[in-house]
């Protein structure tokens, strides 16, 4: 990269994008200069000797940079850039979807808690994320139990006419029916919230207080309540590691890394309580301990992610005079970022460095590195360089019907499923595979020719049929001017399966033994097929070189199946609902999102479908009587 470009670009804050010779992004940063912070990559004799920087030096051939009014814009630029993009050499986090939080409306007049994925600011209280689905689960299920709050959505409150289960089991107060004193009802609310914010002492102070009240008050049933759940909050604070104590909320962070992979542990710590662990495997190995601690730190905490008072880190951030500014703005209050030498602080940090090499001595054990087994594909299918992105391509239909199309994404041998697209076929193809796979392919290239994020070329394009679906991708991948895309195709060969089970069944019958068919024998091997080759490759097991394109055939398979279902069941369903009259999509669409299933809707009365999916008390009754709930002329009894 010349002088003269890296002079042009602007001293002001923003974010840079490194892009190679095929348009790929390597590496998207933010900078408080981005004319000083660019030159730094390409200056002679730099002190800064991090791998990053020589793999950008040599591979970058373009940078693009994007201005920004200060650091938090910066900042909040370079995390959907990165989710955007997908850079090679950025740590990416996972989508904020596969966390989940606790809300509660206290606007409501009978509150109930939620499990929610994306919390919106509508002014309800909101807890959380908690990495781990189960462990979010079980807490509102304690909080449920031992509070008696309601579990019932407010469709179904509304319509009870008689309390459910959870009333009958001493679970819920059922304040959809009965008549409940709305003070006591709110009061465990709040106290649920107490234990939700961490306030476990105060909660527990609070219901010793309340069980000496009606004591005194002679109310010894309603005093022996509030004393199992003191008992059962007292129990569940025990499980809690108290590390420290302190009035203020702090998270530790480590990394740990070995030669090919690195790991990052984040331990959680609310008054000093250990209250949550979230641990990352990181594959981007040309990241220094603080680039993946400063990538880590400006994603995850510029989302919907609690703030802390106090982040703790092993080493300084490189970009701490950007992020620090940034998440203080975003939390409302000041934020610090400390690097601790010793005291407790230090120790929150070394354990949290615990947990990150456990994660990393678990990951060694568990997994081949997969820059050793890409290496060993190259060779076996003889590609003129290391096949970072693999997709497979895949069609599924039920006698031409509801045909669809799907693209599984492997990157760095690793299942990608950000990556996973899924098409449905356009064209009627009347069963015709080929037909159908050429439109996926065309409209999959058309993407990358217009050079959109995420649809960037593979390395190798693997395809699930046999030497007839090369032969036709080869002609697309020419029409379209598509070069550099190694191809191959995997199908199972059931000749060769029945000629192994006959000699296998002929030698055992020479030993004078029995030898049972095998599903194997059934199921066919899989066969890997090469443009200019007659012979295919056998696939020789999970051992063999070639299984990676088996796993990743099977994810396209699993995931065309999945989509081709989907849309089977859904016009099964609309097809039996639109044959009645005065029944649209529109009305078969909202009684799907109620019931789920033509039975469902079926066992439901008139007044339900009206009152749970929304339509017309008439449409309802013309619904079940279309569907034989109802004799013609008979009325809705519900």
């Amino acid at each position: 990269m010349d002088e003269a470009h890296l002079a042009s670009l602007p001293d002001q804050p923003g974010v840079y994008v490194f892009v190679d010779a095929r348009g790929r992004t390597l590496y998207v940063g933010k900078a408080r200069s981005l004319r000083k912070r660019v030159r730094q990559y390409f200056t002679e004799h730099t002190s800064d000797t991090r791998f990053l920087v020589h793999q950008i030096r040599t591979r970058a051939t373009a940078v693009r940079t994007f201005a920004t009014a200060g650091d938090r814009e910066a900042l909040l630029l370079e995390n959907s850039l990165i989710k955007e993009l997908r850079p090679r050499y950025n740590v990416r986090l996972k989508d904020d979807k596969s966390y989940l939080c606790i809300r509660v409306d206290l606007r409501k007049r009978w509150p109930r808690l939620e499990l929610v994925r994306r919390p919106e600011p509508d002014g309800s209280r909101t807890f959380g994320p908690y990495h781990s689905a189960r462990s979010a689960r079980e807490l509102k299920r304690f909080l449920d139990r031992r509070f008696m709050l309601r579990v019932c959505k407010d469709t179904s409150f509304a319509a009870r006419k008689r309390p459910c289960l959870q009333h009958e089991m001493g679970r819920c107060l059922a304040p959809c029916t009965l008549a409940v004193d709305h003070d006591p009802y709110m009061q465990n609310v709040r106290q649920a919230v107490l234990y939700l914010e961490g306030r476990v002492d105060d909660l527990v102070d609070l219901l010793e207080e309340q069980m000496r009240s009606l004591s005194a008050s002679m109310q010894y049933e309603k005093a022996a309540e509030v004393r199992d759940r003191l008992e059962a909050v007292r129990h569940a604070r025990e499980k809690q590691r108290v590390v420290a104590v302190t009035g203020i909320d702090q998270d530790a962070l480590a990394v740990a890394r070995s030669d090919e992979r690195a790991t990052l542990a984040v331990l959680f710590f609310r008054r000093g309580v250990l209250t949550g662990l979230h641990e990352l495997k990181v594959a981007v190995t040309a990241l220094a301990d603080e680039d993946i601690l400063a990538s880590f730190v400006g994603q995850y905490y510029a989302k919907d992610h609690a703030i802390p008072d106090e982040i703790l880190l092993p080493v300084a951030l490189p970009e701490a005079d950007i992020i620090e500014p940034a998440l203080a703005h975003e939390r409302g209050s000041k934020v610090a970022l400390l690097v601790p030498r010793r005291g407790h602080r230090r120790d929150l940090v070394d354990l949290a460095m615990e947990n990150a090499r456990g994660l990393l001595a678990r990951w060694d054990r568990m997994e081949d590195p997969s820059t050793e087994r890409l290496a060993r594909l190259q060779a076996k299918l003889g590609l003129p360089m290391v096949p970072e992105r693999i997709e497979c391509m895949d069609i599924s239909h039920t006698a031409g019907a509801q045909t669809v199309g799907s693209m599984a994404v492997m990157i760095d041998g690793k299942p990608e499923p950000s990556f996973y697209r899924r098409f449905r076929v356009r064209a009627d193809t009347g069963g015709d595979d080929y037909a159908a796979m050429r439109e996926v392919l065309e409209r999959r290239f058309d993407r990358a020719r217009g050079g959109q994020p995420g649809w960037e070329p593979p390395d190798l394009l693997v395809l699930d049929g046999g030497r007839g679906h090369l032969r036709m991708a080869e002609e697309v991948l020419v029409e379209l001017g598509i070069g550099d895309v190694a191809l191959a195709s995997i199908a199972k060969d059931r000749r060769r399966a029945e000629a192994a089970a006959l000699h296998r069944k002929v030698r055992a019958r020479l030993a004078g033994q029995d030898e049972p068919d095998k599903p194997e024998d059934q199921a066919g091997y899989d066969t890997v097929f090469l443009p200019g080759q007659k012979n295919g490759l056998p696939v020789r097991g999970p051992a063999s070189d070639l299984f990676l394109i088996a796993r990743l055939r099977d994810e396209a398979h699993r995931f065309a199946l999945g989509y081709h279902r989907k849309l089977r069941s859904k016009k099964t369903f609309e097809s039996a609902l639109t044959g009645i009259r005065g029944v649209g999509p529109a009305t078969a669409r909202k009684l799907l999102a109620a019931f789920g299933s033509v039975s469902a809707v079926r066992e439901a009365t008139a007044d339900e479908m009206a009152s749970r999916a929304g339509v017309p008390p008439s449409t309802a009754h013309r619904v079940a009587q279309g569907l034989g709930a109802l004799a013609p002329d008979e009325p809705d009894k519900a």
